[in-house]
């Protein structure tokens, strides 16, 4: 399974995995409104559909998990969120 900033996603309790997937869907939707092309743009909404299909499948979106300090972290120490795609 994938790894953020050396945690490993599949150690996560369900909800905080949810909530990783949701912030991925997130991220994929920035990199959509970002594309420089449409088919890529379209391609970054596909994907951030899944992520947050995913996601509802982990856990349903209206119960309230909290981010871990390590999901916390790691979005306070990645420069490539801001990057254009």
């Amino acid at each position: 399974m994938a790894k953020l900033n050396d945690v490993n996603l599949a150690d996560l309790p369900p909800g905080e995995r949810a909530v990783c997937y949701r912030q991925f869907a997130k991220q994929a939707e920035t990199w959509a409104d970002n594309a420089r092309t449409a088919e890529l743009g379209a391609s970054y909404r596909m994907l951030a559909a899944q992520w947050d299909k995913l996601a509802g499948q982990i856990a349903p979106a209206n119960e309230d998990y909290p981010s871990s300090v390590a999901i916390q972290a790691a979005q306070a120490t990645d420069p490539a969120s801001d990057r254009r795609h």
